[in-house]
């Protein structure tokens, strides 16, 4: 299965059910019209694939690291948070039916993810358990970094901003990467480790991107580092953890996922 394939096979994954789920059903199939870049999902098959990781347990593992993100962006877009009134050209819950409905379907989304492991075939129990246990520690980290996030002002210092970004944005890739390593290794953390420290480095690049890719557009958008410390020094520390993950995955057993490093640098341009 070529990437493509494999990410239209990611999208849309759920076990709504309408009937059960009525009061919910028409805001979660809103939400899910927002179309992703599906860069985690890329990551995933990218990595799973040269760790010889068979085709439908990477498709598992994807769909449920969708639904975590997109339970996460529903959240994020309350108004106790980024009071987001659209996401790529669709209409938030929170914009459309208050933050009532956003908590809610938020909640329910992530409980998905979970659901979709759980009721999967594809995953053996033990597998199952490394998965569920990547989830539920990334959706702890981003919570702690969409706090950490509300905190951050012009007058932040860089440490501080760099902790953020490893919650809020990096935890997924880190997590997703370290996952892959153990379910290659049968649980030796040297290489889960180091994916782990590859996966770090290039979220906080891809979250670097993000910003320059706002700045780039006009957008004032959040307080970030370019805020505080201004473009060149976005764009050289850009430079540097994409190139530092760049390293780390080139030295591990699976090597450099090129094409997820191509899409990351496509958000910003060759900079």
């Amino acid at each position: 299965m070529n990437l493509d394939k494999f990410l239209e096979s990611v999208v849309g994954s759920s076990s709504l059910d309408e009937g059960r789920f009525s009061y919910l059903n028409a805001s979660i199939s809103h939400i899910r019209l927002i179309k992703g870049k599906l860069v985690r999902s890329a990551l995933i098959f990218e990595l799973g694939t040269k760790l010889n990781i068979a085709d439908p347990l990477l498709r598992v593992i994807a769909q449920a690291v969708e639904e975590l993100h997109l339970s996460t962006l529903v959240h994020d877009d309350m108004s106790c948070m980024d009071n987001a009134t659209e996401r790529r050209g669709v209409p938030t819950i929170n914009a459309i039916s208050g933050d009532a409905v956003a908590l809610q379907s938020g909640n329910w989304i992530f409980a998905d993810s979970i659901a979709l492991i759980l009721g999967s075939s594809v995953p053996t129990e033990s597998e199952k358990v490394l998965i569920i246990t990547a989830i539920v520690e990334t959706f702890k980290r981003i919570a702690n970094g969409q706090v950490g996030d509300k905190a951050l002002d012009v007058n932040s210092k860089l440490d501080v901003y760099l902790d953020v970004y490893r919650d809020k944005t990096s935890a997924i890739f880190a997590e997703v990467s370290k996952l892959l390593g153990l379910l290659f290794s049968k649980h030796d953390s040297v290489l889960a480790e180091r994916l782990f420290d590859a996966g770090e480095k290039l979220g906080i690049a891809f979250q670097l991107a993000d910003d320059i890719s706002e700045y780039n557009g006009g957008e004032i958008g959040e307080v970030n580092i370019i805020h505080a410390k201004g473009i060149d020094a976005a764009l050289e520390l850009y430079r540097r953890y994409l190139e530092d993950s760049r390293q780390l995955y080139g030295d591990s057993q699976c090597g450099v996922p090129l094409i997820t490093f191509d899409r990351i640098e496509g958000i910003v341009g060759k900079n």
